[in-house]
């Protein structure tokens, strides 16, 4: 159930790294879920957008489970922003996009 005012937990962390001939050219994929910060319900069609500085570099909605995935991040530093109707945008600056080993 919404509750106006209620925030947002956005959970994000890197699970994957594509590689690529020259080092600069490494990517990550940012998975993560996002759910109501009370219930801990997920949330469905939330957005999530990625940013660098200003610019808009990517964004998804969340599954019907709260997942999302976006592919093919640079490694760098980012803000993530979530929002969903009726809920506070939840908001993660400087957010690393790091070069991470997951086995």
């Amino acid at each position: 159930m919404l509750k106006s005012g209620q925030s947002v937990l956005v959970i994000f962390f890197v699970v994957s790294c594509h590689l690529a001939a020259p080092a600069q050219d490494l990517k990550q994929t940012i998975r993560g879920i996002v759910m109501d910060n009370e219930t801990k319900m997920p949330l469905f069609a939330a957005t999530i957008a990625v940013y660098r500085d200003s610019e808009l570099l990517a964004g998804s909605t969340s599954d019907p489970d709260g997942s999302s995935r976006i592919e093919n991040i640079p490694i760098e530093r980012y803000t993530v922003v979530s929002s969903y109707l009726g809920y506070r945008q939840a908001v993660i600056s400087n957010y690393p996009i790091l070069n991470m080993w997951i086995m």
